[in-house]
């Protein structure tokens, strides 16, 4: 079987960019929804296939990608490829980058700059319950990491205003995560998920969440706004 290659090219202009926040040697990005991403979507749907690579510029790194089944497993691998029943991977290989699909959900990117240590979670309504960014960090320690050290992005997601659910769903979250309305409930994933990083000692200075809503940024895909016909945002990381 022949080897998929993706490339990325960040001078085209078509990424939220947040590498700079994380570190210098790091690159985490997501694609806007003008970017062409024929490219990005992988063939390979089985461990046992070859290993697609990711390109930047000169660069080349193996492509690790979770199946995204609204899980909190996480894995931690320094092979790459795809990963089955997981919604998270991190890896401490400079020679592995990490790719996740989004649409609404939260692309959560993690960083230790002391030791180089990356993760990339898919977190939607069920992840975030189910706490599964803690569940990230935790492979980060097991790694060697310092839960002071880490570094969190919370990428473009659908916001609080937008996002409108029934009460088994609001259920889940904290008081001031929710709002009560006559349609149902509205809730906050990213105030849930802030709330979780905060709770198991990350400092604030050492997160960035960003204020874009999917729902009503021309530049995002999303699900709730455009149903079965959303296209999805590409989220990718790895050492630089």
């Amino acid at each position: 079987m022949s080897e998929q290659l993706v490339n990325i090219n960040f001078s085209d202009q078509q990424f939220f960019d947040y590498s700079s926040f994380l570190g210098d040697h790091v690159f985490a990005v997501v694609s806007k929804s003008g970017a062409d991403t024929a490219n990005f979507e992988t063939t390979i749907k089985e461990q046992s296939e070859s290993i697609p690579m990711l390109q930047i510029g000169n660069y080349y790194q193996k492509l690790a990608y979770p199946g995204q089944i609204h899980s909190d497993s996480v894995i931690s691998t320094n092979t790459g490829g795809f990963i089955k029943n997981c919604d998270g991977i991190v890896t401490s290989s400079q020679k592995i980058a990490i790719r996740i699909k989004v649409a609404d959900c939260v692309p959560v990117f993690l960083y230790d700059p002391e030791n180089q240590v990356n993760g990339l979670i898919h977190s939607g309504w069920r992840g975030t319950v189910k706490r599964i960014t803690s569940k990230g960090i935790s492979k980060f320690i097991e790694l060697g990491s310092k839960v002071c050290n880490i570094k969190v992005v919370l990428g473009p997601s659908i916001k609080m205003r937008n996002y409108i659910v029934q009460e088994d769903v609001a259920s889940n979250f904290s008081d001031h995560n929710k709002m009560q309305i006559s349609e149902g409930w509205k809730i906050d994933l990213t105030g849930e998920i802030i709330d979780e990083l905060t709770d198991i000692g990350i400092h604030h200075h050492h997160i960035l969440s960003s204020d874009i809503c999917s729902f009503e940024s021309d530049e995002c895909h999303s699900y709730r706004r455009d149903g079965e016909k959303a296209g999805r945002m590409y989220a990718f990381m790895g050492c630089a």
